[in-house]
């Protein structure tokens, strides 16, 4: 199989900066296609240097906080789990580990690119559920060991589209974003992110979203899919998913009470979802974690 000089380059910057191996890595049909590793970072400050594809980097499980200097110069610091950086080539900077965490690496394909503006807001550590989301499953499936597994690759893809369709403008690929619509200012999307999050015990009715945004349900739906990628209600369930996802490995609460806390209807839409979701039942996902 032909050998993508430049992704293997990349993998071995992180393994100098990690000190260790992935703990588990994709093997792609297509070697200029997206792929992705599983690596368990430890306490560190160190510069990260010398990859030649981009790539996103997840933060999935731990406890760690992490800094960003560059320069010399914090520019970012908190708890690192559950955030994602684009990975540009060619960009340096120093990042500080207080703790141990597991990272979800996400080589893009080598035809993939984006627009300058865009890529460099996100090599700043941002959150974004969605690709949480993406990212726990794809996890998931390589500690299960299936790193050629055909719905591996389609989920990669769908990274892929998902960044294109949420952070590209019409430069990124040649190919015009529908949804010219503005979005939420920043503000606004604030506080909608923590209505969800405190809310999500209970039924979230979109036109409850709008009012705090002060617009007709209709516009601030088009409003937040332009901000978020999603429509309102899946990004609703993603964070039902993943706060359940925290609650089954941080805590013993049966699963029951799990799925009311994270707004489900019963055990069995909860069953059902995060089985959709995630490729494995709840309680096989607390199990491995």
């Amino acid at each position: 199989m032909e050998t993508d000089l430049d992704l293997e380059q990349t993998v071995d910057a992180v393994r100098r900066f990690a000190d260790t191996t992935p703990v588990m890595r994709s093997t792609p049909s297509d070697p200029r296609g997206p792929s992705a590793a599983l690596w368990r970072q430890t306490p560190r400050l160190r510069l990260f240097d010398g990859h030649r594809r981009r790539f996103l980097a997840v933060s999935m499980r731990g406890d760690s906080s992490i800094e960003q200097i560059i320069d010399g110069r914090s520019v970012w610091r908190g708890p690192v789990r559950g955030t994602s950086v684009l990975l540009e080539p060619g960009f340096e900077c120093d990042w500080r580990f207080t703790g141990n965490f597991e990272m979800l690496q996400i080589y893009l394909g080598a035809d993939f690119t984006i627009d300058e503006t865009q890529g460099t807001a996100l090599t700043t550590p941002f959150r974004d559920p969605v690709l949480f989301q993406y990212a726990t499953t794809i996890a998931m499936i390589l500690r299960e060991g299936s790193v050629g597994a055909p719905a591996l690759s389609s989920l990669l893809e769908s990274v892929e589209r998902y960044l294109r369709s949420k952070y590209c403008t019409a430069a990124c690929t040649g190919t015009p974003v529908a949804d010219t619509a503005p979005g939420l200012a920043p503000g606004v999307r604030r506080r909608v992110e923590a209505f969800v999050r405190a809310e999500l015990a209970r039924d979230i009715r979109v036109d409850e979203m709008a009012a705090i945004a002060g617009l007709s349900a209709g516009h601030f739906g088009r409003a937040f899919r332009r901000s978020f990628g999603v429509p309102p209600y899946q990004y609703v369930l993603a964070q039902r998913l993943a706060r359940a996802q925290e609650m089954l490995v941080s805590s013993e609460r049966p699963i029951a009470e799990i799925a009311a806390a994270c707004g489900f209807g019963g055990p069995s839409q909860f069953g059902v979802q995060f089985q959709r979701a995630v490729g494995c039942s709840p309680r096989a996902y607390r199990l491995a974690g």
